[in-house]
């Protein structure tokens, strides 16, 4: 009896372990990733057929201009929120040690944080080109919305991706859900940070302008991540980690 305590205390002491690596290894990747966007960006440009440099060109012109500036900032929102999810996505399967023929697995996992990212960045760009068009600047609940369906396929992702590389698909659920959870918290906690830590920062663009609400935003959302989603394992990371007390040898006497 008393060596069945000690593992399952042990069990849940390295589940706890994990748990807290997992969400510093998702922050290390979400700073990392800041770090190589602010290198980086801007990674497209407007091309110069579609340059309105002049005051006075016809309204064509303007038209034409809008439009290749806005799939300009689409293409970097898909790109750095994919981005972000494949770096997270590999940082939660390391920290979970996913090794062997898993490996396989983690890959796919990272690939579809990538995809779950990239949907992300295209449908919430078409929601703010949306406001913008017809509400002018974003009010707050329209920030909220943008955040939403920008981080809401980002932690589905991830999450799925987690459980199925960790657990199989049986249990995947369960990951999907916090990812899902966490994208909606970190949509609802987005705007009230800024305003409280950054108060002259802008939150009118789907991404944010400024490096240290860039910053924010990243860590943020890859912190989010990092909680949320292992947590949703934790019995079943516990079990996998410590065999039960029927299955574990006995200590060996003196």
């Amino acid at each position: 009896m008393e060596h069945a305590t000690h593992v399952a205390r042990d069990g849940r002491l390295v589940a706890w372990v994990r748990r807290a690596g997992s969400l510093v290894l998702a922050l290390a990747g979400g700073a990392a990733t800041w770090g190589i966007v602010e290198t980086i960006h801007p990674v497209f440009s407007i091309p110069k057929e579609y340059e309105a440099p002049d005051i006075g060109m016809p309204p064509e012109v303007y038209r034409k201009n809008r439009w290749a500036r806005e799939r300009m900032e689409r293409h970097h929102a898909m790109l750095y929120v994919g981005s972000l999810g494949a770096v997270v996505a590999a940082a939660l399967g390391l920290a979970g040690g996913v090794r062997g023929r898993r490996f396989s697995t983690l890959a796919a996992a990272v690939s579809l944080a990538a995809a779950g990212g990239v949907a992300g960045g295209h449908w919430a760009s078409r929601i703010h080109e949306y406001v913008y068009e017809h509400y002018g600047q974003p009010a707050l609940q329209h920030t909220v919305l943008e955040q939403m369906v920008l981080l809401t396929p980002l932690g589905l992702a991830v999450g799925l991706g987690f459980g199925l590389a960790r657990f199989g698909i049986r249990r995947a659920i369960s990951g999907a859900a916090a990812g899902l959870l966490a994208g909606v918290g970190a949509a609802l906690v987005y705007p009230v940070l800024v305003s409280l830590l950054l108060p002259g920062a802008s939150t009118d663009m789907l991404l944010p302008m400024e490096r240290s609400s860039r910053g924010m935003w990243y860590l943020l959302v890859s912190g989010a991540l990092g909680l949320l989603v292992p947590l949703a394992q934790g019995r079943q990371a516990a079990a996998e980690i410590a065999p039960s007390a029927e299955h574990s040898p006995p200590p060996a006497k003196a």
